[in-house]
């Protein structure tokens, strides 16, 4: 621990970066009637009522060997505005 006071290397965490990427793709069924049915007429080729939808990812993509976490700019907020001491 001297070491690291002597030559003046601190470490204060990880870098916790926002980026508008991070995203996933699902899909939203709540139009259609019978969702079962309407899967069964998708993977035949006609057309449903289905909608491709795109939400936050929750989860964080570590780069440059774990000091940097790339999150959704939503988590990022959550996480700064977060009382870290409660948890």
């Amino acid at each position: 621990m001297n070491f690291l006071r002597q030559s003046g290397i601190g470490f204060a965490g990880p870098t916790i970066r926002p980026d508008a990427n991070m995203v996933e793709s699902y899909e939203d069924w709540s139009e259609c009637r019978s969702i079962s049915r309407a899967k069964r007429r998708h993977a035949r080729g006609i057309r449903t009522r289905m909608r491709v939808k795109w939400r936050p990812r929750k989860v964080a993509v570590t780069i440059n060997g774990g000091r940097t976490y790339l999150v959704h700019p939503s988590v990022y907020h959550a996480l700064r505005d977060a009382d870290l001491n409660k948890i």
